[in-house]
């Protein structure tokens, strides 16, 4: 999504790749040293990153836009997420219409960003 809306305004490399399992995850130091160089960064939210948010937390101290994707819908278009009441269902782009109604609010982060 992030790709799509920044179009060439930004380079967009992805920290985890296709095949690795976002719950399961963990940054290496040179994952942390990319992320806090970035200019903003994007995470799904709703706890799919579950092993970076004291990376996120460090990325957002330091004064980048950092923003939850899937954090951006309102509550109540989402599906509950049985493992943990607090948050959603984290896999929001595999409905194309909740999906694009993330890109407004990375278009705004994006626009902070520069």
């Amino acid at each position: 999504l992030v790709r799509g809306v920044a179009g060439e305004a930004f380079q967009t490399p992805a920290l985890i790749g296709e095949g690795v399992d976002p719950h399961l995850f963990r940054p290496t130091r040179n994952d942390v040293a990319r992320l806090l160089r970035a200019e903003a960064v994007f995470f799904n939210g709703h706890r799919l990153e579950g092993r970076m948010n004291d990376v996120l937390e460090r990325a957002r101290g330091q004064g980048r836009p950092v923003l939850a994707v899937a954090e951006t819908l309102p509550p109540e278009r989402l599906r509950p997420n049985e493992d943990y009441p607090d948050a959603a269902d984290p896999h929001v782009w595999m409905d194309p219409t909740l999906w694009a109604a993330c890109a407004p609010p990375v278009a705004e982060t994006l626009a902070r960003a520069r």
